[in-house]
C-alpha cells in the first residue's frame, strides 16, 4: 500500500487499489480517509520514504512511521536523509531511484504480492459507506462534505484545484480523488497563510488558460483577498471560486473550544460574497440549498467567466483532524481558568 503526504497528493492514481490516502494528523480523524493511510504506515514493518522531509504534520508529530519501524529514505538532498528518522539512505532523484529499485526487483525475479489489496479494499469500502450520508446530506446549512462531493463531479484529469489554507485544504486533500498522477491540487502548506487560493488560482489560469481552475476557500480567507476579483474580471479569467461560508474562522473557533472550552472573537459577519463578486464585475451566486450546488457549478463552468459561488455551510462542521475527534464525539471539555 502507498500513502502520500499532503504535498505528495497526486503523485499516484488515488483510485488505484493500493492507494491508501493522505497520511496526516489533519486527515487521520474518525471520519477521514487519512486514518486508513495512518494505520497502513503504523502497521508496517518497513516503510520506504520517498522525497519527503518527514515533517511533523505528515508524520503526526513523528509517530508515523513509529520510531521503531525500519525505514529506507530516498531523497535527492542528503541533508533530509536521517534528519528525523534513522534510515537506510538512498541518495538520488525519486523517479530514477524508484525505477532502479523496480528494475532490481524484476531482475531477481521478485513477484508482487496481492494479499494486501483485498484488506485495503475492505477498509476503504467501509469508510466510503460511512461518509456517504454526509457526502449526500440534504441538511441546511449545507455540510462541507456535500460541497466537496459535488465539486468532485466536475473534476477532469486536467482540472487544477487551488485549496486555501486551513479547513479548505483539509477538505480537498482528504475528500477529492485525483485519478491521474500529477501536481494538480495546490494547497498552501509550509507557511499556510489564509487568503492564498484566489491569487494562486489567478496565477494558475494565466499559466494554463486551457485548463479548468477551481478554487476552494473559506469566508475568513476570502475576506483578505476578494478584491483580487477585480484583477480576474478585466482579463476574463474563467476561474471558479467556491467560498465555504460559515461566518466564522472555523479552525480557530474549534481549536479554542478544544483547548479552552469556549472560543473568543472568531465570529464573522454574514457576508454574501456572491453579491460582492457582482460588484467587482464577476459573476456570483449564493447557494443555501444543497440541491442547487450541482446546477450552480455546471452553469459557472459553462460560462467560462470568473465566478464566485457563496455556499452557506454548517459552522459546526470540521474536517477529520485527529485532535478534534473529542469535539466530534461531543465529549465535554473542561474550561481553562
Amino acid at each position: 500500500p502507498v500513502a502520500t503526504t499532503r504535498l505528495g497528493k497526486g503523485a499516484i492514481d488515488e483510485a488505484h487499489p493500493l492507494a491508501a490516502g493522505v497520511m496526516s494528523a489533519y486527515t487521520g480523524g474518525e471520519m477521514g480517509r487519512g486514518r486508513i493511510a495512518n494505520d497502513v504506515i503504523r502497521d508496517a514493518d518497513v516503510v520506504l520514504l520517498v522525497g519527503t522531509k518527514t515533517g511533523n504534520v505528515a508524520t503526526s508529530n513523528w509517530t508515523l512511521p513509529a520510531p521503531s519501524c525500519r525505514t529506507v529514505h530516498v531523497d535527492v538532498d542528503l541533508a533530509e536523509i536521517g534528519r528525523n528518522y534513522r534510515s537506510l539512505g538512498v541518495l538520488g532523484d525519486a523517479k530514477l531511484a524508484l525505477a532502479a529499485l523496480a528494475a532490481g526487483l524484476e531482475a531477481i525475479g521478485a513477484a508482487p504480492a496481492s494479499g494486501r489489496r483485498a484488506a485495503l479494499a475492505e477498509v476503504l469500502d467501509t469508510w466510503r459507506a460511512r461518509i456517504r450520508p454526509l457526502a449526500e446530506s440534504s441538511a441546511r446549512p449545507i455540510r462541507p462534505e456535500r460541497v466537496v462531493a459535488e465539486m468532485a463531479r466536475f473534476l477532469d484529469d486536467d482540472t487544477i484545484v487551488c485549496a486555501d489554507a486551513s479547513y479548505s485544504s483539509l477538505w480537498a486533500v482528504d475528500r477529492l480523488t485525483l485519478r491521474r498522477p500529477g501536481r494538480r491540487l495546490i494547497s498552501a502548506r509550509g507557511f499556510g497563510g489564509i487568503g492564498w487560493a484566489l491569487p494562486a488560482g489567478i496565477g494558475a489560469k494565466l499559466a494554463a488558460p486551457d485548463k479548468r481552475v477551481l478554487c476552494l476557500t473559506g469566508d475568513g480567507a476570502f475576506g483578505f483577498v476578494f478584491q483580487e476579483l477585480e484583477t480576474a474580471a478585466p482579463y476574463g479569467l474563467g476561474i471558479l471560486v467556491v467560498v465555504l461560508n460559515n461566518s466564522t474562522f472555523g479552525y480557530q473557533k474549534h481549536a479554542e473550544q478544544r483547548h479552552y472550552g469556549r472560543s473568543f472573537e472568531t465570529e464573522l459577519l454574514d457576508v454574501d460574497y456572491a453579491a460582492l463578486a457582482r460588484v467587482l464585475r464577476c459573476d456570483g451566486v449564493s447557494v443555501s440549498d444543497p440541491d442547487q450546488l450541482a446546477p450552480a457549478l455546471r452553469a459557472a463552468i459553462a460560462s467560462a467567466r470568473p465566478t464566485v459561488i457563496n455556499v452557506v455551510i454548517d459552522p459546526e462542521a470540521f474536517p477529520p483532524i485527529t485532535a478534534f475527534d473529542q469535539l466530534r464525539a461531543g465529549v465535554p471539555i473542561p474550561v481553562a481558568h
